[in-house]
């Protein structure tokens, strides 16, 4: 393909070097660059210390160190949010109607606005130097460490074809696992493909990966392109993640003990309900692996990655706590 392909994405947490690794190895053959970003505060606001420059010096990266650029960040952009009237009035017209009407929408805080603010911040920063450096036809790859993409043997020559078929931006689902690398999450969820020319302010990162369900191209495949490992850590970086992410969240240790031990989805146990126990998305399942749901390289070295933190009885856990999905 005559057209460059660039991934750029954010760095948080020395947890995550493990992703990065696995991240750079899949994608090495068709990856130009990759472009990340590492700010010394987190999505809430939080001073933290910047890890990835220390990581990349472990020689197992210098392979890939000439194709890797750090951008960092020593701006606080939590702090610098304040809502828009548009925030302002949906959330006014929503209290009134669950105080008059006894409806129940959700009503985010401040506090995770201000969070997601960062996060559009941060993952935009990258542009300038993306238009400095590559032309408006390249392709872009706008995701996070732990989405990886697979465009190796056979699936390069699909993913061309979409580029030719599709008009950008167009999204290519995303198998997601949550835990650890066999954990599958049935999620529905797409990972978008752009060119440089797609992206035309910081905020035009944040759209692309979070369009109107109705404006969004879905180029079909039979083919595993995008893969998603989330949560993929030990626990105790599972429960530092959650201190740091975009989410607001009440989640303690033994509120992530007992996800771990019923193999669902990270909520506190207080809050489970009727909603939540039909939802399928709640539940993950343990598979076996293949090339048709795995990268080779993930599968050739699985005893590299897997973390061990799913309960492997979380069926008879879930009859235990009543909470198995009844659809």
């Amino acid at each position: 393909m005559d057209k460059k392909i660039v991934s750029t994405f954010m760095f948080s947490d020395s947890h995550e070097q493990e992703l990065l690794w696995l991240k750079f190895n899949v994608e090495d053959s068709f990856i130009t660059e990759w472009i990340i970003t590492e700010s010394k505060y987190t999505f809430q606001g939080k001073m933290k210390p910047m890890f990835l420059i220390e990581i990349l010096k472990q020689s197992r990266f210098q392979k890939f160190i000439q194709k890797i650029h750090c951008i960092e960040l020593d701006e606080n952009f939590n702090f610098q949010f304040e809502p828009n009237f548009k925030d302002l009035l949906k959330r006014k017209i929503k209290r009134r109607l669950n105080i008059n009407y006894n409806k129940n929408y959700e009503l985010v805080p401040y506090a995770e606005l201000a969070s997601f603010f960062s996060e559009i911040n941060q993952r935009g920063a990258c542009l300038n130097y993306l238009k400095s450096k590559y032309s408006k036809d390249d392709i872009i790859i706008t995701c996070d460490t732990d989405e990886i993409f697979d465009f190796t043997g056979e699936k390069m020559n699909y993913f061309i074809n979409a580029v030719s078929k599709y008009k950008t931006p167009f999204y290519i689902k995303r198998n997601i696992y949550c835990y650890d690398f066999d954990n599958y999450s049935n999620r529905l969820r797409y990972s978008p493909i752009v060119k440089l020319g797609d992206l035309i302010s910081k905020q035009s990162f944040h759209h692309v990966r979070h369009p109107l369900p109705q404006k969004r191209i879905i180029a079909e495949s039979d083919q595993s392109l995008a893969f998603e490992y989330t949560f993929c850590f030990s626990r105790d970086s599972i429960i530092k993640k959650l201190t740091s992410f975009a989410h607001v969240t009440d989640l303690d240790s033994r509120g992530v003990d007992f996800c771990l031990d019923n193999n669902i989805a990270l909520i506190n146990p207080d809050k489970i309900d009727n909603a939540f126990i039909r939802n399928s998305e709640s539940f993950f399942e343990t598979i076996t692996i293949s090339e048709k749901n795995t990268p080779l390289f993930l599968i050739n070295n699985m005893k590299d990655f897997e973390t061990n933190v799913v309960n492997e009885n979380y069926l008879l856990q879930r009859k235990k706590n009543r909470i198995e999905h009844n659809n």
